[in-house]
């Protein structure tokens, strides 16, 4: 999700549910069963145009990843792993417990002080401030409930599951998948880690003796041992991704490949000439109550303007990386990529980026597929070459 997702203003789940359509808003289990359902049609549907042994990722919801897994594995796809893209960029949205018992009964809150992270005390040159992301109450109060602190169930979302499933392998071997249709092997080198500075991963001793002594016997112990030539490109590829901050954490960044959510400039780049996405901000903080110690909402929304109102741009060095994994070595002609819901582009910009042939995105919202075209259009001009086959 981009960071107008994750706005601590967006409207509550109840009000969002307001605007969907009764069976897609998986608040009942009738509901989540009907959403898994359609991820087995999904998946049916893609494996028509797949070949055997094709490998898949699919972004997922940390609520429902589970419902898209069990879909698609029962469409008959077999899932080979679950990659963690770890971003810790999202908002909490969760509402104080102790607020909605003082507002139910309408008691007054004393009023603490003026919230640090109002609008008013934030530094107007703040990328959260323009995007109107701050601010989400103007005052800190608290009541005598006893329930202050307590929160709705929901946590800091900071991470995203990256599903990688596998077509039927027909009863073929890897091998066979790879010399017959290209498929079933992930781009290893292509998404290794690199270390930097030149250095090298490891040292390998040459003499039979080190040889001995790791294990390798005569009459292999007489053999000279050397660095493997992937290991001069890096780190072998995790299932993990972090953004710099979670690296940072970490400590050792070069084990893993990070990326951040996308930005404004990215996002809206080749879009600028189209009319302005006004898409249903976060609930207004009512001055009013607020003054009062109370933090109620009124029923009104703030816009947010936006050229790629999509909701869930993903960023381009993000798809870059995970369309290098998935990309054969040249002796496969062509080397066609399926995106479907490809949204606003991302994932088709990202493979041409890592040097997909052919790339075939599938979107049935006529407003994202003109977005798509006009930032596959603009970014197409930073490639090495032209590309006029992409569909």
């Amino acid at each position: 999700m981009n960071a107008q997702w994750d706005d601590p203003k967006q409207p509550t789940r109840n009000q969002v549910h307001d605007y969907l359509p009764s069976g897609q808003r998986m608040t009942t289990v009738e509901e989540n069963i009907a959403f898994q359902r359609a991820c087995k049609e999904w998946g049916e549907a893609m494996l028509q145009h797949l070949f055997p042994g094709a490998l898949v990722f699919m972004f997922g919801g940390t609520r429902m990843w589970h419902r898209l897994a069990s879909g698609m594995e029962d469409a008959g796809f077999a899932m080979w792993d679950t990659i963690i893209w770890l971003h810790a960029q999202g908002f909490p949205k969760a509402q104080d417990i102790g607020r909605m018992i003082d507002q139910r009964h309408r008691n007054e809150r004393e009023v603490l002080g003026r919230n640090p992270n109002s609008r008013e005390a934030s530094d107007t040159g703040n990328t959260l401030y323009k995007l109107g992301t701050v601010g989400k109450t103007d005052f800190i109060s608290r009541g005598k409930s006893g329930w202050d602190g307590y929160k709705t169930p929901a946590m800091k979302p900071a991470w995203e599951p990256i599903l990688c499933f596998r077509a039927p392998r027909d009863g073929l071997t890897y091998a066979d998948l790879a010399t017959t249709y290209g498929t079933g092997c992930l781009n290893v080198d292509g998404g290794r880690i690199s270390v930097g500075d030149g250095a090298k991963l490891t040292t390998h001793s040459t003499s039979s003796g080190a040889a001995a002594g790791k294990g390798i016997y005569p009459p292999y112990g007489s053999v000279e041992t050397h660095e493997s030539p992937g290991q001069e490109l890096g780190r072998y590829p995790s299932n993990i991704i972090l953004d710099e901050g979670s690296a940072e954490i970490l400590g050792e960044p070069s084990r893993f490949f990070y990326c951040a959510k996308v930005s404004k400039a990215e996002r809206n780049a080749g879009c600028e000439d189209l009319p302005d996405c006004i898409k249903p901000g976060g609930m207004r903080t009512a001055n009013g109550d607020a003054e009062k110690g109370h933090s109620s909402f009124d029923k009104g929304f703030q816009d947010t303007v936006q050229k790629n109102g999509h909701l869930t741009v993903k960023p381009l060095a993000l798809t870059r990386y995970l369309a290098t994994l998935l990309l054969p070595p040249t002796s496969v002609i062509p080397r066609r990529l399926l995106v479907p819901f490809c949204g606003s582009g991302s994932e088709m910009i990202g493979g041409e980026q890592g040097g997909w042939d052919q790339i075939v995105g599938v979107e049935q919202n006529p407003h994202f597929c003109e977005i798509a075209e006009r930032r596959l259009k603009y970014w197409r001009m930073f490639l090495p070459g032209v590309r006029n086959d992409a569909a």
